[in-house]
């Protein structure tokens, strides 16, 4: 019985009554007592809503709570939330045990049983399986399961949950079979591709970058890329690494390196930087393709340029160097003269010796300037000042281009400078550029006896280049041809003249470094821009 309290806000009180009618007519009477049970009734509602509360959790979870009980050694289901049917369409009539083996995919029945055993053996067990639904497709199950043990620790009952996991679980496939091929893309490439920290410490090496390296690839990680580069090379490949940014994450360059047991390699070399979040550079991935065997070829041509020109220099330098011969013949001449006459001074001696002397050494200079044009060029880049190279081309022509009627006009620069490269390259350049007007001239001179050919040289410079200006008064080039002036084997010279290599080398040297070969007519004629950037901070 419940009884209302006088003051509503307060719960209402629960009694049980028991008693009984005793005496006949007048005398009867109702004798019995009244318990109060309102903390037990209390107890029964607040236990009715909490498992009012859990059914209704149970039937709105995304996953499958389960109960198993333990009969004769197996587990039979005896209860399934409500969420198995529209997870799988079943029922729980639907799913006695055999039923529930028969549903397993044949490939994981074996991983269920096995469950089964350890979740008997050790009380819980997680594990991952494939179970079939009404209409006849897999899920990939996740199941926790914990055994319920009586007093005697027999077992009573599991208790567990099905938690579907079917997209994450496609979904780690997709992704490890994409790792897996990227993976055998990376191993079976040819490339070189890498992984490294910011101080050059590799943390990943695929099989091609191992072989030039000599090692094996799981031997990669920690070894210091720098310890291959020479000190300007390094610094050159920390500068560019440190340029990389989220907004310009990717720099490609070709690198000079001393690999074991072998001469300088080349490599094409392509670093994109992998950022934090707070822009920070954390690593670095990079693509490398073995690029000596085109550099080697483009040193080979270069030298093979380079004797051509001094095979086409042979005139004129034949006569640089005759010209100290004859001016020593002569004086030899003299003297012998004397001593036959018995009229020889000391004064007179010394002055001829001397003559001869400085002949010697003009020779010497020349002979020895044409012995380091013409020896290959160094490994590695170094900065000089331009007006070096000038000098060694002037000394190499000048007098033969003055013996065939050239006339040499040289603006003298107000400036220093230095560019990185290879000084003997660009001597090169400006000598083919200077034979090739020579050329030019001497052909128009041939159709037109009145001109007075010359080949003008001046220097420019702004913040960031120094310009070199090799012009001509020989008509200039027709305009047809000048895109196509740097083509290799294009040649504007007859037949048999020339490889059509000259400008085409020419080209690629001051491309080589960080430069620019232009061409452009003139009033006169042919006007050759040689453009090279300035090493930072040394204009003088």
């Amino acid at each position: 019985m419940r009884l209302q309290r006088t003051e509503s806000e307060q719960s209402p009180l629960w009694y049980r009554i028991q008693g009984q009618v005793l005496g006949a007519g007048n005398e009867r009477r109702w004798v019995g007592f009244m318990l109060d049970i309102s903390d037990i009734q209390n107890q029964q509602l607040q236990a009715a809503a909490a498992h009012a509360r859990l059914d209704n959790l149970i039937a709105s979870s995304p996953a499958v709570i389960y109960v198993q009980r333990y009969v004769n050694g197996a587990l039979h289901p005896a209860f399934f939330s409500a969420s198995l049917l529209p997870l799988l369409g079943w029922t729980l009539a639907d799913c006695n045990h055999d039923t529930l083996a028969a549903l397993i995919h044949p490939d994981d029945r074996e991983r269920y049983f096995e469950r089964t055993r350890q979740l008997l053996r050790e009380g819980n067990v997680r594990s991952r399986y494939r179970l079939r639904d009404k209409q006849g497709n897999y899920h990939w199950l996740l199941d926790e399961a914990k055994l319920l043990r009586d007093d005697l620790g027999l077992p009573v009952e599991a208790v567990g949950l099905w938690l579907d996991v079917t997209e994450a679980t496609l979904a780690a496939e997709q992704v490890r079979q994409s790792e897996e091929r990227y993976r055998i893309l990376v191993e079976d490439s040819p490339a070189m591709i890498c992984r490294y920290r910011p101080d050059l410490i590799l943390t990943f090496g695929n099989t091609p970058l191992a072989n030039y390296l000599e090692c094996r690839p799981d031997q990669l990680p920690g070894i210091d890329l720098g310890q291959w580069l020479s000190d300007e090379q390094r610094a050159a490949f920390m500068q560019r690494i440190q340029q990389l940014t989220p907004e310009f994450p990717v720099s490609t360059a070709e690198i000079s390196l001393q690999l074991p047991g072998r001469e300088h390699a080349w490599w094409v070399w392509s670093d994109r930087g992998v950022f934090d979040e707070q822009g920070a550079l954390i690593e670095v991935q990079a693509v490398g393709r073995d690029n000596t065997e085109v550099r080697r070829s483009q040193q080979q041509l270069t030298q093979s340029a380079k004797m051509a020109t001094l095979g086409e220099m042979a005139t004129g330098l034949a006569h640089e160097i005759n010209q100290p011969l004859n001016v020593m013949h002569m004086a030899i001449t003299n003297v012998l003269k004397r001593l036959g006459n018995g009229d020889v001074q000391i004064d007179y001696l010394t002055e001829k010796l001397q003559r001869i002397d400085a002949q010697v050494q003009r020779a010497a200079r020349v002979v020895d300037h044409m012995r380091v044009f013409g020896r290959r060029s160094e490994i590695e880049q170094q900065p000089f000042d331009p007006a070096q190279a000038l000098e060694g081309t002037l000394s190499l022509l000048s007098e033969g281009l003055r013996g065939k009627g050239v006339d040499v006009r040289i603006s003298p620069a107000d400036f220093s400078v230095q560019v990185k490269g290879y000084v003997d390259q660009l001597e090169q350049v400006l000598i083919n550029l200077m034979v090739n007007a020579r050329d030019a001239l001497l052909s128009r001179r041939e159709k037109d006896p009145a001109l007075r050919p010359w080949i003008a040289l001046h220097s420019e410079h702004d913040s960031r280049h120094v310009r070199i200006w090799v012009e001509d008064n020989a008509g200039g080039i027709d305009p047809r041809l000048l895109e196509r002036i740097f083509e290799p084997f294009f040649t504007t010279k007859p037949i048999g003249v020339g490889t059509g290599l000259g400008l085409s080398v020419s080209y690629g040297i001051v491309e080589n470094m960080g430069g620019r070969l232009s061409v452009t007519n003139g009033e006169a004629g042919a006007k050759f821009c040689v453009e090279l950037p300035i090493a930072q901070n040394s204009i003088s």
